[in-house]
């Protein structure tokens, strides 16, 4: 949870306190008005006004929030993406150049059965532009292999209903074959990128708990509270 999540919902729990404080303060031990009815509507009004506005600031900061991790992740996965010649030296890049239309060609002709092999030996041993070529073409291939199986992301019918397609189901040696090129491509990941990416999924989580937070105030604010008749409709958050 990041600093301003947490401002955020102490800033609710104690708006929510005075909320409760000062409407009680508007009536005696027996529930009697203290004051006269248009100044116990115009306090009562001011009352809930700035309850309303403390529940809208607290949907503006979950918002805020839950952008921010969002952009965080999806950067991560531009990051993780990322074409991983790029990360070669300089002087490596003609050789990568001059090798890639062979690996293309072997991930486009041979098995996986065949190919495995061939990227669990890249992996052993300390070629980057054999090991980057692999994670290259290797990620095309299963793009390939899921793009097929899903008809360009059209879903398809189960028990008479439509899911999402999931990934094409794997042979033995395609299983074995994306294993090796998944453990390729963390070689040439950040490791630094593991833990932003746990703490960005905690901070969307966390803006989540807290915008659900926010509804239920304005839901209880709107439900359950004696509604000033001079007061207008509180501002939602959920259309805010």
């Amino acid at each position: 949870m990041s600093n301003a999540t947490e401002q955020a919902a102490a800033a609710l729990e104690a708006a929510k306190a005075t909320y409760q404080r000062d409407l009680g303060a508007l009536v005696d031990g027996q529930g009697n008005r203290l004051y006269a009815d248009r100044e116990h509507e115009r306090r009562e009004l001011s009352i809930w006004s700035a309850y309303r506005d403390a529940i809208k600031a607290t949907g503006e900061v979950a918002a805020a929030e839950a952008r921010a991790a969002h952009d965080e992740m999806r950067q991560l996965d531009e990051k993780a993406s990322a074409d991983p010649l790029a990360q070669l030296w300089t002087v490596d890049l003609p050789r990568a150049n001059a090798m890639a239309p062979f690996v293309a060609e072997d991930y486009r002709d041979v098995s996986a059965d065949q190919l495995a092999p061939r990227a669990e030996a890249a992996l052993a041993g300390t070629n980057r532009v054999e090991q980057a070529l692999h994670v290259r073409y290797g990620r095309r291939y299963f793009d390939r292999l899921d793009a097929e199986r899903g008809q360009d992301g059209l879903p398809e019918a189960v028990n008479g209903h439509f899911v999402p397609r999931g990934p094409a189901p794997r042979t033995a040696g395609q299983a074995r074959l994306e294993a090796a090129v998944r453990a390729l491509a963390e070689t040439f990941s950040d490791p630094d990128d593991a833990r932003r990416r746990t703490e960005a999924e905690a901070r969307r989580d966390a803006a989540g708990a807290l915008a659900a937070a926010a509804m239920m105030a304005e839901y209880n604010l709107e439900t359950y509270g004696a509604r000033p008749a001079t007061m207008m409709r509180p501002y939602s958050v959920a259309s805010g």
